[in-house]
């Protein structure tokens, strides 16, 4: 039955009681007074430095993989991904396949030159769009407008890409470009970012 009260702050760190209470009695926390208390699991990073144009980057020495988010104050930014995503979280911006093979993806206003887009994360919503899978592109024919890629479904148990089937390319730096966006360079331990709406990236919370 215990109260805990937060003074006011942001503590960036993960709340782990060491006691839960008991039925009818639970351990309460809230903020002190009324006060603005915010429990935050996110590390700032600094360090700042521009690299060309608009772009600037960040040392992170960790990553959480697919699980890595950045936030400007409440903000959460969009990992960079083509297309640009001008929708919501929940309704995003697709592109739209114009064919499609159990290793190929095609669509005309792809972008970019030989293989650009090797290495990314092809996400795609096949066949009736019931089911969303991913897989890594192995190569991109600038040509034909064709992705190649690998993908480690089973056999049947997923949809083949087809005309109007939506996808998403994330994870390379030629799809970092739109101002929100963000890349975590892997091999070099940094974080690139095009703040949004051209604000100082040492000033974001």
């Amino acid at each position: 039955g215990d109260v805990c009260s937060l003074r006011a702050g942001t503590y960036r760190e993960v709340l782990r009681p060491a006691a839960s209470g008991q039925p009818g009695k639970p351990i309460l926390f809230r903020a002190y007074n009324g006060e603005a208390a915010v429990l935050s699991a996110a590390d700032p990073l600094t360090g700042w430095t521009r690299e060309e144009g608009n772009v600037f980057s960040a040392p992170m020495e960790w990553s959480l993989d697919d699980g890595n988010q950045l936030f400007a104050g409440a903000e959460m930014l969009t990992e960079a991904r083509w297309p640009d995503n001008g929708g919501t979280l929940l309704q995003p911006t697709r592109a739209s396949a114009s064919a499609g093979s159990p290793t190929t993806l095609t669509d005309p206003k792809l972008p970019g030159g030989p293989d650009a887009w090797k290495g990314a994360l092809l996400w795609c919503a096949g066949g009736a769009k019931w089911v969303a899978w991913s897989g890594r592109v192995t190569g991109f024919d600038p040509v034909t407008k064709t992705l190649t890629f690998d993908c480690k479904q089973a056999e049947g148990k997923w949809y083949t890409p087809k005309a109007g089937s939506e996808y998403v390319l994330m994870g390379v730096r030629a799809a970092l470009d739109a101002e929100g966006e963000w890349w975590y360079d892997a091999g070099r331990k940094r974080v690139l970012l095009i703040p949004p709406a051209g604000k100082d990236p040492g000033a974001l919370a």
